[in-house]
């Protein structure tokens, strides 16, 4: 993910105004998203999972401590038990100290599905943050067009009130002169009101995707001294058609799809009988005071 230095993004000469474009935005919102952070640990997550599912290959040291304190209704019975054992002593109280090693040579894959399986969940994870990343893209590309749009609006209309007011003036003239009558002067009138209105509603338009801009990129779009630059090629950001197939969420699917059959998998072997080698070694002692 590219990382966005704030020393970088154009300024204009008016140290008041900052000049943003749709890349300086995009950077910007990806480097500082809460929720493609919380994807991405999702992601990490589930990598260190895949990491301790590793682990289970190798083979596996255990050590068991067990003290024991017995007694026998039959005072003659020299076999007892310590732990898991039986031992041949008279002693009552009996102490134990195990050393494990296991090492499962065979099962059948149950271990490799669920290691495949698990590297699904860190695809599907994966492309969930793609998934979100393209949905902060368009919500950007969406408000800043209708942004500049607006912008154009208002700019355009602005500079036509002006030709329509100088018409009504001139209207008023003919009027006064007793050339045209009193409607077409009130026509002008209304067309002009029209114009205002549609002005009110372009910058209201312009300041609402302002704003919304303003939340998507954590504030770095302000509305009161931030200005857009126009997008570089119109060919560059048309909206392509992508079909179900090569969507996200298609991915996503296909990917928990397998992910299933991994699953599946590994728990039909893992009630197959397992080949292992167990090597046990113990000490024994005896204290008749403590145990």
């Amino acid at each position: 993910m590219r990382k966005i230095n704030l020393l970088s993004i154009l300024i204009c000469l008016n140290a008041y105004s900052l000049e943003l474009s749709y890349d300086d935005i995009v950077a910007y919102t990806l480097n500082n998203s809460t929720p493609l952070k919380y994807k991405q640990t999702e992601k990490e997550i589930e990598t260190a999972n895949l990491e301790l599912l590793y682990s289970k290959l190798y083979p596996q040291l255990s050590m068991i401590y067990s003290a024991d304190n017995y007694e026998s209704l039959d005072e003659q019975r020299q076999t007892v038990s310590v732990g898991d054992k039986l031992v041949n002593s008279s002693v009552k109280y009996k102490n134990s100290l195990g050393l494990n090693l296991s090492y499962e040579l065979y099962d059948f894959g149950a271990k490799d599905e669920q290691i495949k399986a698990q590297k699904q969940e860190i695809m599907i994870k994966q492309l969930e943050k793609c998934a979100e990343e393209l949905k902060i893209k368009e919500e950007i590309l969406k408000h800043y067009t209708n942004a500049i749009n607006a912008k154009y609006d208002k700019d355009y209309l602005t500079q036509s009130r002006g030709l329509i007011k100088q018409i009504y003036e001139y209207k008023k003239r003919l009027f006064d002169s007793g050339i045209i009558s009193l409607v077409e002067v009130s026509n002008e009138s209304m067309r002009l009101i029209d114009f205002e209105n549609k002005i009110d509603e372009a910058n209201k338009e312009y300041q609402t995707n302002m704003l919304s801009l303003s939340h998507i990129s954590y504030n770095l779009v302000n509305p009161l001294n931030s200005s857009l630059l126009p997008l570089e090629s119109k060919n560059e950001f048309q909206e392509e058609k992508i079909s179900y197939d090569e969507s996200y969420l298609s991915k996503q699917y296909r990917e928990k799809l397998i992910q299933k059959q991994h699953e599946r998998k590994s728990f039909l072997f893992s009630n197959l009988p397992q080949v292992g080698l167990s090597l046990n070694y113990y000490l024994y002692g005896a204290d008749e005071s403590d145990f």
